[in-house]
């Protein structure tokens, strides 16, 4: 049977390529097989995987679990137990804020396509041109 672990993601922008690749690796350090999922859209994947773990949609404040089963188990429940307790909250750091909010010009081969241009807002890291 298997073990469980239960817990709420506390990450402000949900688990992405970051998050999953800390999750990938822990887990990767167990034989035992474990599952990632997320109760609110039901959507299970294999937590040794960063791309299943990310196709699980996991938002801040979803409700997840992981499905522990195999020989090391027990030691695989532990330290995951502590770990999404103690560490996972952490392995995502806010997102850089920008200093620099003068535009730059666009390239010439751009320029000569003549692009609707749209100005980024104050928090957006880049410019957008449609085409």
């Amino acid at each position: 049977m298997a073990l469980i672990v239960e817990f709420t993601c506390e990450l402000p922008n949900g688990v992405h390529a970051r998050p999953a690749s800390h999750v990938e690796t822990l887990c990767n350090t167990f034989t035992s097989h474990i599952e990632w999922h997320n109760l609110r859209t039901d959507r299970k994947g294999n937590a040794k995987s960063a791309l299943a773990l990310i196709g699980t949609d996991t938002l801040a404040g979803d409700a997840c679990q992981l499905l522990i089963s195999g020989t090391d188990e027990q030691d695989a429940h532990q330290r995951l137990s502590q770990w999404l307790r103690d560490e996972f909250p952490l392995c995502d750091a806010p997102l850089a804020e920008i200093k620099n909010s003068e535009l730059e010009p666009l390239p010439a081969s751009l320029t000569n396509l003549n692009p609707l241009f749209f100005a980024p807002a104050p928090s957006a890291p880049a410019a957008r041109a449609a085409f």
